[in-house]
């Protein structure tokens, strides 16, 4: 059975990692869940970008797929 994400369990789910980036105790299950999450992230979210290891700009994003 395929577990569908539900959009606004998704954006509390991202808050919810966000207080615990902000508070500095974020787990690295928690990391893995938000780099998992990626997708869904805000384009100008930079604190939760960075946090999942994803490119915070656009440029970015080229810049590493030409690295590949």
């Amino acid at each position: 059975m395929t577990k569908r994400l539900n959009m606004k369990a998704v954006k509390e789910r991202l808050e919810y990692l966000r207080g615990e980036i902000e508070a500095e105790r974020i787990s690295t299950g928690e990391i893995l869940e938000l780099e998992s999450l990626a997708a869904y992230i805000e384009p100008g979210d930079v604190v939760l970008l960075q946090w999942a290891g994803e490119p915070e700009f656009a440029e970015d994003a080229v810049q590493e797929t030409k690295k590949k």
